[in-house]
């Protein structure tokens, strides 16, 4: 059924789509893992705070800011955006690679009909 010399096989686009369809659930916990943390952020931020001797809120505040506990949270909130985009960009590739398929696959029939 495929060309010989297709850019993409028929093979490459069925384990494309397998890829898109088995990965659902990692790409959204990853995203949901991100969003949590992300938000996560100023309960972090409230808890060091609490936990300070300074005087003032601001003061709370720059102290829980550059407490290392929080410079840890970040170094994690880091790690899980980027697996998060990780697979959001494999998806992107995916789809586009699939893109490609079909308008080859479109243009394979025109010169067929």
């Amino acid at each position: 059924m495929g060309m010989t010399n297709q850019i993409i096989s028929d093979a490459e686009a069925e384990e494309s789509i397998n890829w898109l369809a088995n990965n659902d659930y990692e790409l959204a916990a990853a995203q949901a893992q991100y969003n949590r943390m992300n938000e996560g952020k100023k309960v972090v931020i409230a808890e060091l705070s609490r936990a300070s001797k300074a005087k003032s809120a601001k003061d709370r505040e720059a102290e829980a800011l550059a407490c290392a506990e929080y410079s840890e949270y970040l170094d994690q909130l880091q790690e899980a955006e980027k697996h998060y985009l990780s697979l959001r960009y494999r998806v992107t590739a995916v789809t586009a690679k699939l893109d490609v398929w079909r308008t080859l696959q479109a243009n394979q029939r025109k010169t067929h009909v």
